[in-house]
């Protein structure tokens, strides 16, 4: 099994990436595409970059870095194609992850109906879902493609999680994990996961806060601590909140109120 890490965008040249809150583009996925090839070995898998370094073949012109990063791949004979980015708005108000497939019907939105709902409980911002773009990489490429926009650089909460190498490790477990689940695949060298603690709700009255993620499921919800930091993850409920005073809640289905910890 080989698959096509392409972190987008380069440090020169026409093809450089979003800005915002003092990250480029270019650095985050790099860093990202590092991160998912070294899970994705761990999982048996064979990788290939179209870029290990700050710029892809070409980068003389947009076109031409895309051109470059997909003949990159099928001389490669790739078997996944999978390019890694961040997003941005013109308004400075998306937040969020999705994944983008060619079109409806194959692989790529199969493999990106999987990804999709684990990046966004890796970030803990909302889920934009699977979407279908005309793209490039995901239109040449011999492989079935997806692109993940992971998160707004732009946007305060967004570009916070992408500053925190804690959260760019959850975001790359979530990638590697979902295209593992994708195919079936067991670990053969993974770190051990954090052990869940303090698993008791408390019905209650939330704090104000920022609405963060929509989740769906029924997992329920547990509390891990990965490197001393608190982590949640609650699918079984409609909306997280983290309220002013760092404390964590989220409305179930009735929009009752659950103080998660």
């Amino acid at each position: 099994m080989k698959v096509c890490i392409d972190p987008g965008h380069n440090s020169t040249g026409k093809d450089t990436g979003a800005e915002g809150y003092g990250l480029k583009e270019q650095d985050i996925t790099l860093i990202l595409g590092r991160k998912v090839r070294e899970l994705l070995i761990g999982y048996g898998v064979t990788v290939v970059m179209t870029r290990d370094g700050d710029n892809a073949p070409s980068t003389a012109t947009v076109e031409t870095s895309l051109s470059s990063r997909v003949a990159l791949s099928n001389a490669a004979r790739a078997d996944y194609f999978i390019s890694i980015h961040t997003n941005a708005s013109d308004t400075h108000s998306g937040t969020g992850s999705e994944v983008f497939a060619l079109k409806a019907g194959g692989e790529g939105e199969k493999l990106a109906s999987v990804i999709a709902p684990k990046l966004a409980i890796a970030g803990l911002w909302a889920n934009r879902g699977v979407k279908f773009g005309n793209l490039q990489v995901l239109r040449d490429t011999d492989a079935p493609a997806v692109l993940c926009e992971c998160g707004f650089i732009d946007y305060a909460s967004d570009a916070v999680k992408l500053k925190d190498d804690v959260y760019l490790q959850r975001i790359a477990k979530a990638i590697a994990d979902g295209f593992a689940e994708y195919k079936g695949l067991s670990t053969i060298n993974q770190p051990p996961t954090s052990e869940p603690v303090n698993k008791v709700p408390v019905t209650s009255t939330p704090p104000k806060g920022d609405n963060i993620t929509p989740l769906n499921g029924d997992k329920g919800w547990d509390e891990y601590t990965e490197d001393g930091r608190r982590i949640i993850h609650a699918t079984n409920y409609a909306y997280l909140t983290i309220g002013t005073d760092g404390s964590v809640w989220s409305y179930g289905p009735n929009r009752d109120a659950i103080k998660l910890a």
